[in-house]
């Protein structure tokens, strides 16, 4: 997945204890904010915008329809 810019403001504080968060866990503020908000719970698994679409699947044996993986 390619990766993209984002700027954020944060008070002093929290930029403070981002890096300090990030250096305890060995890694950059960046992957520390990633590691934070994929650990956290979200109530729609599924990202905004986005849907799922199931494809009925034609058998070519018997022509049934069945639903895709």
């Amino acid at each position: 997945m390619s990766k993209i810019r984002m700027n954020i403001s944060v008070d002093e504080d929290t930029a403070e204890r981002l890096r300090q968060y990030a250096w305890e866990h060995h890694s950059s503020v960046s992957k520390a904010i990633s590691d934070l908000i994929w650990s956290a719970k979200v109530k729609n698994e599924q990202i905004r915008g986005q849907q799922r679409i199931t494809i009925p699947m034609i058998n070519k044996d018997s022509g049934d329809p069945k639903k895709s993986p």
